[in-house]
C-alpha cells in the first residue's frame, strides 16, 4: 500500500501562497490602474500550486500519489474560493457601502445563468491548472532531484 502524507501543511502553504500572490497582484493592478484579468488569477493559482508541490516533493522525496493529488486539488479549490471570499469581504469592508452598491448593480445587470456559467468556467480552468501542477509538473521537479 502506498504511503500517504499529511496534507494539512501543504494546504496551508497553498493558502498562504495564494493569499500573498493575490494581494500582490491586486496591489499592482490597483497601483497602475490596470483592469482586472482572470489570467493573472490563474497565474497566481499556478504559482501557489507549484510552490506547494515543490515543498511536497522536497519533504517526501516523491511526487504526490493519486489519492493525494485528488485531495490536494479539492482542498486547493476550497482554499482558493475561501481566499477570494476573504479578499472580497475585506475589500468591501475597507471601501464602504459605495462599492457594495456598485456590486449589487453589477449583479443585477447580469442574469444568474451568466454568473453561474462564469463560475463553472472558472472551476473547470482551476481544476485543469491544479491538475497540471500537482500531476504533470510534479513529475518534472522529482526527476530533477534524482
Amino acid at each position: 500500500m502506498a504511503k500517504t502524507a499529511n496534507l494539512r501543511k501543504y494546504i496551508l502553504i497553498f493558502f498562504i501562497a495564494n493569499l500573498v500572490g493575490s494581494i500582490i497582484i491586486g496591489t499592482i493592478f490597483a497601483f497602475f490602474k490596470l483592469g482586472g484579468t482572470t489570467v493573472a488569477g490563474f497565474g497566481v493559482l499556478f504559482a501557489a500550486s507549484y510552490v506547494t508541490v515543490r515543498k511536497f516533493i522536497m519533504d517526501n522525496a516523491r511526487p504526490p500519489n493519486k489519492s493525494e493529488k485528488i485531495k490536494l486539488i479539492i482542498y486547493s479549490l476550497i482554499s482558493r474560493w475561501l481566499t477570494s471570499l476573504f479578499l472580497l469581504s475585506a475589500f468591501l469592508f475597507i471601501y464602504s457601502m459605495s462599492y457594495q452598491k456598485q456590486l449589487w448593480i453589477l449583479r443585477s445587470a447580469f442574469p444568474i445563468h451568466t454568473i453561474l456559467l462564469g463560475i463553472a468556467f472558472d472551476l473547470i480552468i482551476s481544476v485543469l491548472v491544479l491538475w497540471l501542477s500537482y500531476d504533470f509538473m510534479a513529475r518534472k521537479p522529482h526527476k530533477e532531484q534524482k
